[in-house]
């Protein structure tokens, strides 16, 4: 399988410096979010592939 040519070599890989964020800043990005506070953020420790259940919680008397 042939590789694109954007890949990370050894030599960028080598030269990389991690940017560092305050405090602040993180806030300022997160107080913007807007459909971050509208979903359910669901963490999965699987693998590429995997199917994921997802229940949905229903009202007795309301489902159709």
């Amino acid at each position: 399988m042939a590789l694109g040519s954007n890949q990370v070599g050894v030599s960028v890989a080598g030269n990389f410096i991690p940017e560092l964020w305050s405090d602040e800043v993180i806030g300022a990005y997160k107080s913007n979010l807007v459909v971050a506070n509208l979903v359910t953020k669901l963490s999965h420790k699987g693998k590429k592939g995997d199917t994921i259940h997802i229940p949905v919680p229903y009202i007795i008397g309301s489902y159709k």
